[in-house]
């Protein structure tokens, strides 16, 4: 990679080579930083996946479908039936 040093009378006194080096270095970094901010989304995008992964097949997500069923089930015993046929909570 060639690098390029910019003198400030250079650009002052309008050399092309030294302003259009200016421009094509402000170019690349401006490239390299929407790559890097690319590529640290897609890092927090995947650790953010693995987490979610992770928690649905622990043994928490197991126990709460389960005991999700359970409450399904002692629930029914706490409804009774109205007049018109319609269930309510007591």
């Amino acid at each position: 990679m060639t690098q390029y040093k910019f003198v400030q009378t250079d650009i002052k006194d309008g050399n092309l080579k030294s302003i259009l080096g200016l421009f094509f270095s402000l170019s690349r970094y401006k490239q390299q930083q929407k790559t890097l901010l690319q590529q640290q989304k897609q890092q927090q995008l995947k650790q953010q996946q693995q987490q979610q992964h992770q928690r649905g097949q622990g043994p928490a997500g197991t126990s709460s479908s389960s005991s999700g069923a359970d409450n399904n089930s002692s629930n029914t015993g706490s409804k009774a039936i109205a007049n018109g046929g319609d269930t309510i909570s007591r």
